[in-house]
């Protein structure tokens, strides 16, 4: 099937006409540095970035796998994380940036950790503070 050039550009914005601004040598792309020897990756800075822009600078590692607890389903009388911060524990929305963030992570640096990320991103719609807790 071929796409005719008149289809093509009537859709699409000619190039020389949008504006491109120098902003200068790029040092720093997605976790990859561009140095002098050459590239290199850099999770260490991107995890840390991730850790203080979420609050969790002081959070403890976990050497430990994840346990059975995390299979728990039932959901009566546990703590749900709130819509708003009217109270002073994570919300909803913090949560969800949170696991997005460790989906990122998971994907593009540490793929070790994604099987603990995804069972950390099951409650999504609904958290509780056990998941926040998984997650952090």
């Amino acid at each position: 099937m071929a796409v005719e050039a008149s289809s093509l550009k009537a859709k699409h914005v000619d190039v020389h006409l949008l504006p491109i601004k120098d902003l200068g040598r790029v040092s720093k792309f997605l976790g990859t540095l561009n140095g002098d020897g050459g590239y290199n990756i850099d999770q260490e800075g991107v995890i840390g970035n991730l850790l203080r822009t979420k609050g969790l600078k002081d959070a403890n590692s976990v050497r430990a796998l994840i346990g059975d607890d995390c299979y728990d389903e039932n959901l009566d009388g546990v703590a749900m994380l709130g819509a708003s911060n009217k109270r002073s524990g994570p919300t909803i929305r913090e949560f969800q940036s949170l696991v997005g963030s460790l989906l990122w992570v998971a994907r593009c640096k540490k793929p070790d950790i994604a099987f603990a990320v995804h069972k950390a991103t099951r409650q999504t719609h609904a958290p509780r503070l056990h998941d926040w807790m998984l997650a952090k």
